[in-house]
């Protein structure tokens, strides 16, 4: 019977899943602001080790993410003022409304919120930054937006659950297929987030779970809609916890992004862990386009 009993147990403990948690390869104090980017101190209030969820834990994954956005996003903001026309240049209307638009940013799964955050310090001024995830999180991030008082102005917090954005992106990802793209937003009720046209898409070590593979991958689908050339650069860090998840996970975006590891650019990072990897991702073109 004990024999038997035991065999219970291992077999309800085998059944339940199971996060790989390796120490952090980080250490900072982030309530007293010591992760800095773009000379910015980050002050970030979390909970880890209280049992309350993924969700309320900094990961070496968003350190990494904050650290490469740093060199990554003032770059990228450099360019895009060269390209800005004068306005004395005889630029027409709507080339000066583009180039006046904020750089829209939206952070998936964001948790503590540092990657959102660090990705408004490291843009500066001109950027738009939203960080989601589930309801019961949203306290946490708008604590540490406001405490962070020089980039709260840019910033907000909104609810984004990947199930319920899957399950909406399903009706419209179809109708695109069948080529009625003017009739896919009628009727299809998006919560927020969605509704905004974004310029880049983060996520940091955000999934784990086999079962939310689909949701998060539908939800970037779905985010990324509309002409290839046009969608947005989703920036990933990624450390695996499972072989079968990873596997999972990427041939599930293989089926509509190139994904491509920027090595060179984590190492430009000045914090890098060999245990966390930063990939680009891009829309694929459908089939016959």
């Amino acid at each position: 019977r004990q024999r038997q009993q035991r065999g219970r147990r291992t077999r309800t403990m085998q059944a339940a899943p199971l996060l790989a948690l390796p120490g952090p390869a980080f250490r900072f104090d982030y309530a007293a602001g010591e992760l800095v980017i773009n000379d910015q101190p980050l002050v970030i209030e979390c909970e880890g080790g209280q049992g309350r969820g993924t969700g309320w834990n900094v990961w070496d994954g968003s350190v990494a993410l904050a650290s490469y956005l740093e060199h990554y996003l003032r770059t990228v903001k450099q360019q895009r003022e060269e390209l800005e026309p004068a306005a004395d240049s005889g630029a027409g209307r709507a080339e000066l409304q583009l180039s006046a638009s904020p750089f829209r940013i939206l952070e998936l799964g964001s948790g503590t919120g540092l990657a959102g955050l660090a990705a408004a310090a490291a843009y500066g001024e001109g950027c738009e930054v939203t960080l989601t995830d589930l309801s019961e999180v949203l306290p946490q991030l708008e604590r540490n937006i406001a405490l962070n008082p020089r980039l709260a102005p840019r910033m907000r917090a909104a609810p984004l659950d990947w199930r319920v954005a899957a399950r909406e992106a399903d009706g419209k990802e179809q109708q695109r297929a069948e080529g009625e793209a003017e009739t896919a937003t009628k009727g299809c009720t998006v919560t927020p987030p969605l509704a905004v046209d974004y310029d880049l898409l983060l996520l940091a070590d955000c999934v784990w779970l086999d079962e939310l593979v689909e949701p998060l991958v539908a939800t970037l689908e779905r985010l990324t809609g509309g002409a290839p050339a046009q969608a947005p650069l989703v920036l990933m860090a990624y450390q695996s916890r499972s072989r079968q998840t990873d596997a999972a996970l990427f041939a599930r975006l293989a089926r509509r992004f190139t994904v491509a590891e920027d090595a060179e650019g984590a190492r430009r990072s000045a914090l890098v862990s060999d245990k966390v990897r930063l990939y680009q991702l891009r829309r694929r073109a459908a089939a016959g386009v």
